[in-house]
């Protein structure tokens, strides 16, 4: 242990998003998110999909990679911590917590009171700030539950010096839901989704950007004179009926307890792609940047401050935020970075500061690099390990050559530093790339990234430069900003422009990214440019990289043309064909071990443990055997009745293999569940034409005439069958219903 340091560990134990925050006296000393070490995007924990999810029976388990990493990071050891803050949103974590952590003295280990979600956000982000006193404000989807039907909506607070005091507190329900709830249902709806399951607000706001005002789609979400705003589940039913949404409405689930609704609904239909579709998007979007301004001002009259602390998941939507700083309502807003839940180990760490050890000193977040320093000796043995193999010296000139590359429009990997706390990539792990070369954006959605083509990059840019490009009158260092992009500067940066002329952007400086601010400097020397697109260092579904290892790994499996990893360049140009072929066919044996994993977990009924195996497969598959890998995560989802997805990754694995059997039968099975009998139908005509040998997709096609009565179709069918030799017995029993018929 450092002489005369007091080390506090904030651990968040959510069955997702699970982190760690380790202080040293009142500074963040490391602080990440356990997805970051595991590689499973979001970290959920697994369970048995036919086993009771009840809010009681989903385990405490313990984010141990994070915790490590922090000691390791800080260089002491786990009984050198003097107090662990254990929270957790739903159920008491402390008598498992007691359990499993591998420390000495046992007493160390306090949680936060219930209800403490909203609590420990609200401590996240006002000791992260440079106010001495703040309003804040926490919206989120959902924090404690109060009882078997109310949870923490929305709550109100006040910090001067070290004390935090509830003002209010919004209580929420199935039929007052929060502001994050409603836009879950929008994700929902229109099947945007984050790692299969999660629903992915920044997609949505993303989207609204190409919808308009529809008559159709009225209002849904209520605004009290208290400041309260919410909406209930069955305005959701009515706007879908209203319009002819398709969706099943599970009636039984209505009086379950721990509910928000969300459950009730299974939707179909409703493509992002479609004008509703994008029209929906647009109303979720407008609806929430009117109810946090309704909140917020309802904020400012409880208790006048000029400062503005605010956390939660809604505290992503950089929309809202900037239409917060339009209103003047408050003179300053301070977000820190990791607003989500992972954040929330910060606050409760503070929690353990300035609440059970009373401390006095405060100190500012400026910086969101709260990860590891990775050494050289990292670099060099990760680029020397198995199966890389690269001889390389570090590069004299690395700004001025990575700038070049830049500027010539190469896609480069960027690597340096300590890894940011939080969604976010923001210099030290990210992708950059020139904004004004055409075609760069849809080569990164689709080529890279392999996400939807509707999502826009981001802009970093040197800060004294921003009043240049756009009309953003303050820093915005995390990338929760909106602004526009000035006229005359739209040609000049058009892949960093999203389609409503806007840019989500990020600033720096020399004294917060050194670094970046450097090679910003260098790619504006040489095209008078200085801003780069910016966008997470990591693939859909993905985790951003955390180890020089992962970044390579990332590197070889994508199309990203060169990697700068602390002081190496690696261009893969320069490369042999022999050595790059030999990487992926290594990456191919790694993707058969998660696929094994992948059939084991699907054999025993852990659908969604055996879907992430699958997608860790092909993350590394380097384009081997990806047909087989989307069919059997296809079934996984036909098993789990989420249509939706399963028919997306049947189609994906028809896309690369027209031959594959088993994902014409679950796309066909998905469309009828979903009522698309059209669609389903002629995706099984597709099979037959690309299976022509293949019984069980005549026999397919053969029962679905029957049930609509072409018998004439049947017959030919039939035909074919008996040609085939196809279940013999059961052809015929089939054909002679139909003659009887």
């Amino acid at each position: 242990m450092k002489k005369d340091k007091r080390y506090i560990m904030g651990i968040n134990l959510s069955s997702h998003d699970r982190s760690v925050c380790l202080l040293e006296d009142e500074k963040i000393a490391c602080a990440i998110s356990e997805e970051r070490l595991d590689r499973r995007k979001r970290s959920e924990i697994y369970f048995k999909q036919s086993a009771p999810r009840t809010v009681f029976e989903i385990q405490t388990l313990l984010p141990m990679r994070a915790i490590s990493y922090c000691l390791e990071t800080t260089q002491i050891g786990i009984d050198d911590v003097s107090l662990f803050v254990i929270g957790r949103s739903i159920i008491s974590a402390k008598e498992s917590t007691l359990q499993s952590l591998p420390i000495k003295d046992k007493s160390k280990i306090v949680e936060i009171p219930f209800p403490n979600h909203h609590l420990a956000h609200a401590y996240s982000t006002y000791f992260c700030s440079p106010y001495k006193e703040s309003a804040i404000l926490v919206i989120d989807e959902q924090g404690s539950w109060l009882n078997k039907t109310e949870y923490e909506k929305c709550s109100l607070y006040y910090a001067k010096g070290t004390n935090v005091s509830l003002l209010k507190t919004y209580k929420g329900t199935i039929n007052d839901g929060s502001l994050g709830v409603f836009f879950d249902y929008f994700c929902a709806l229109l099947g945007l989704s984050e790692a299969g399951r999660f629903p992915a607000a920044g997609k949505l706001m993303a989207l609204a950007a190409y919808g308009n005002k529809n008559n159709l789609l009225s209002p849904i979400l209520k605004y009290r004179q208290d400041g309260n705003v919410g909406f209930s589940y069955l305005d959701i039913k009515k706007l879908c009926d209203r319009v002819g949404i398709e969706y099943i409405f599970n009636k039984r689930k209505i009086d379950r307890h721990y509910e928000t609704g969300l459950s009730y609904f299974s939707f179909k239909n409703l493509s992002s792609n479609s004008r509703l579709g994008k029209d929906f998007a647009y109303l979720a979007q407008t609806e929430l940047e009117k109810g946090v301004l309704h909140i917020a001002n309802h904020l400012t009259k409880i208790q006048p401050s000029k400062n503005l602390s605010y956390a939660g998941g809604v505290a992503l939507n950089c929309i809202a935020n900037s239409l917060i700083i339009k209103s003047s309502l408050f003179k300053n807003l301070f977000i820190q970075p990791a607003a989500t839940d992972d954040g929330t180990a910060i606050g409760l760490a503070y929690y353990g500061l300035y609440k059970l050890y009373k401390s006095q000193k405060r100190s500012v977040l400026y910086t969101a690099y709260l990860g590891k320093e990775y050494t050289h000796d990292d670099y060099k043995n990760a680029i020397q390990s198995e199966p890389f193999n690269l001889k390389l010296l570090p590069n004299k000139n690395l700004l001025r050559n990575t700038a070049k590359l830049l500027a010539r429009g190469k896609i480069i990997g960027w690597f340096q530093g300590r890894s940011e706390f939080g969604p976010r990539a923001l210099g030290n792990r990210s992708i950059l790339a020139h904004p004004g070369i055409k075609g760069i954006k849809k080569k990164l959605n689709e080529k890279i990234k392999k996400r939807e083509t509707f999502r826009p990059f981001a802009p970093v840019i040197i800060e004294n430069r921003t009043r240049d490009f756009f009309n953003l009158p303050i820093k915005s260092p995390f990338m929760l900003l909106n602004t526009s992009v000035k006229p005359l500067m739209k040609n000049k940066i058009p892949e960093v422009i999203h389609v409503d002329g806007s840019s989500r952007i990020q600033t720096v400086n020399l004294e917060e990214n050194p670094l970046l601010y450097k090679l910003l400097q260098m790619f504006n020397q040489i095209t008078n440019l200085p801003l780069l697109l910016n966008t997470s260092f990591n693939t859909e579904d993905e985790p951003i990289v955390e180890k020089p290892r992962d970044a390579l790994r990332t590197f070889f499996k994508t199309n990203i043309d060169c990697l700068v990893l602390g002081p190496y360049l690696i261009e893969k140009d320069n490369l042999p064909k022999k050595q790059l072929k030999k990487i992926r066919e290594i990456f191919a044996s790694e993707t058969v071990n998660f696929e094994k994993k992948g059939q084991s977990a699907m054999n025993k009924g852990f659908y969604q443990e055996a879907i992430d195996n699958f997608i860790k497969a092909l993350k590394i598959s380097c384009f081997k055997n990806e047909s087989e890998i989307y069919a059997n995560i296809a079934k996984c989802y036909f098993s789990l009745s989420k249509y939706k997805l399963a028919a997306k990754n049947a189609v994906k694995s028809i896309e690369i293999n027209y031959q594959s059997t088993i994902s014409y039968l679950i796309a066909f099975r998905s469309y009828n569940k979903l009522n698309r009998s059209r669609l389903s139908l002629n995706i099984l005509k597709s099979g037959v034409k690309n299976n022509p040998k293949e019984g069980i997709l005549y026999l397919e096609l053969a029962e679905f005439y029957i049930k609509n009565k072409k018998n004439k179709e049947v017959i030919k069918l039939i035909k074919k069958l008996i040609q085939l030799e196809y279940r013999l017995p059961y052809v015929c029993k089939m054909l002679k219903n139909i003659s009887n018929n």
